[in-house]
This record gives structure tokens, C-alpha cells and sequence, in this order.
């Protein structure tokens, strides 16, 4: 008996599984044990796998047939699809597989560095106000207590070259003469030099009788010469005016001097 085509009627042939006229679906096989089937079939006879009512009409020519999806492995039908072999369970996207770019196609770009908290701003600031404080304290202090001015000075103009403080070029010149710690027997003179110079004291009370102090701090002489001159006098009379000199001379020869005059104290009464 020739067997034809249930949708368009045309003979086809046994074990044809689709119309060679219009393409419809003649046999179908069950997605789980895969035996061939006749349509209309809901239910495989050899599992009982449902097959559904979307089997009974063929499908066109090419296309798939209206199945259940086939359980995956150790899969239960009547539950949820588990994801396949290097699939992502369902709610989550696909990752990208081998040479294939992700979703966002967005290039790879480096993390941006985190920024500094405003709120550390103000503490770093009052930490460097602290600091200049404090340096500004010690430098005071220094100053202050123990004279370091003249010791800055001093380096300062150490490495000065030319006409500056201690170049030697230019004119010797003396300046801000001063008496200091004046005792009944004793005193302290003191001045400053534009350029590294030596250091000596002439002092009198009357001008026929001149003494004077050694000459320290000579250029050349196992000293560069100073700015600042400090001379201590001692064994004076007290209550008496003296006179005195000051004298400086540099490393070319030049020689400054300056005058003035200081009165001792009186002594103590008993």
C-alpha cells in the first residue's frame, strides 16, 4: 500500500521522514531514547517522554520541530534546564568564550587611582603650621641664648665671594661698635667687619698711655679672618672712662679702625 503525505497527500516512501512536496514532518524520534515515531504521537510509547502538541503538524522544510527541549545530563523532565557545560545558570549573562568579546564591547581600561580624602586636607595642614612653629621656636631660641646669629652670619659670609661679606675685594669697612657686660674691672667690646678681617682692641685713658690687645683671627694665619670681633678687656679701673680702638685688617692688607669710649663701673661699698 503506497503511503502518502498526510498534510499534501503526495506518496512518499517508508522510513521518509519528511515530505519530499511540502516538507512537512512524516516521522518523528523521541528526544530521550530516540525511537522513530509516526505523528500524531504525545507520548513516546517506549519511555513515556511527552512529546507535545506541537509534533502533530509537521514542521517546514529545514526547520526544527516543536519539541520539549531534551534533559541535560542526569535532568528530570518537568524541572528547569540546568545549564550545559561551560554554560552560566539562568539570570546570568554569558561570559565571552575564546577570541569572543564581551557584551559591553567596551575596551580594558586601568583603574583609576583613589583620591585623596578631603577630610586628611586639614590635618596635613595643621601639621606643617606645627612644624614651622617649632623650627621657628628653635631658630628664636638659638638666637637668642646661645648667639647664633653671629654664627650664621658667619657661615653665611663664608661663601660669600667678591666684594660681599667676606670676599676680598672692595673696601674694609667697621661697623655697629658696641660695649657690652661692663663691670667695675672689666668689659666686652664688639663689632662687625664688611669682609673677613683680624681682631685687635687699642684702649687708654689718656692718650700717653695706649694699651692694646694681641691680634687674633689673621687672615693667612692659621684663620680665614672673622666678621664678628669680640674682644673681653680686663684689669681696668673702676669708675674710669676709657678710650679705645678697634682694628681689623684683611687678608689684602687693608686696615679699618673705629673709635669710642666706655665707663666702668663703680665699685661696691662694703
Amino acid at each position: 500500500m503506497t503511503q502518502r503525505c498526510s498534510n499534501c497527500g503526495s506518496p512518499v516512501t517508508q522510513g521518509q521522514r519528511f515530505c519530499g512536496n511540502c516538507g512537512a514532518q512524516l516521522t518523528i524520534s523521541c528526544p530521550y531514547c530516540r525511537i522513530t515515531l509516526s505523528p500524531p504521537t504525545r507520548f513516546c510509547p517506549n519511555c513515556g517522554t511527552p512529546l507535545g502538541t506541537g509534533m502533530e503538524q509537521g514542521a517546514g522544510w529545514g526547520t526544527q520541530p516543536h519539541t520539549t527541549t531534551p534533559p541535560g545530563w542526569g535532568q528530570q523532565y518537568g524541572q528547569p534546564a540546568q545549564p550545559g557545560w561551560g554554560q552560566q545558570p539562568y539570570g546570568q549573562p554569558v561570559q565571552p568564550g575564546w577570541e569572543q568579546q564581551p557584551y559591553s564591547q567596551q575596551a580594558w581600561t586601568p583603574a583609576q587611582p583613589a583620591q585623596q580624602s578631603s577630610s586628611s586636607r586639614p590635618f596635613l595642614v595643621l601639621l606643617l603650621i606645627i612644624l614651622l612653629l617649632g623650627l621657628g621656636g628653635l631658630a628664636y631660641f638659638g638666637i637668642v641664648q646661645f648667639g647664633w646669629d653671629e654664627t650664621l652670619k658667619g657661615l653665611l659670609t663664608s661663601v660669600t665671594g667678591g666684594s660681599g661679606p667676606g670676599g676680598t675685594g672692595g673696601k674694609l669697612e667697621i661697623s655697629d661698635i658696641q660695649v657690652r657686660n661692663i663691670g667695675v674691672v672689666s668689659a666686652d667690646i664688639m663689632w662687625s667687619t664688611n669682609k673677613l678681617a683680624s681682631t685687635k682692641v687699642e684702649y687708654w685713658i689718656t692718650s700717653t698711655d695706649i694699651k692694646s690687645t694681641n691680634e687674633t683671627d689673621i687672615p693667612g694665619e692659621g684663620s680665614s679672618g672673622v666678621i664678628f670681633h669680640t674682644v673681653k678687656l680686663t684689669g681696668l679701673e673702676p669708675s674710669t672712662k676709657y678710650y679705645f680702638r678697634v682694628k681689623s685688617t684683611d687678608a689684602d692688607g687693608n686696615t679699618a679702625t673705629a673709635e669710642d669710649s666706655f665707663t666702668t663701673q663703680a665699685m661696691p661699698e662694703d
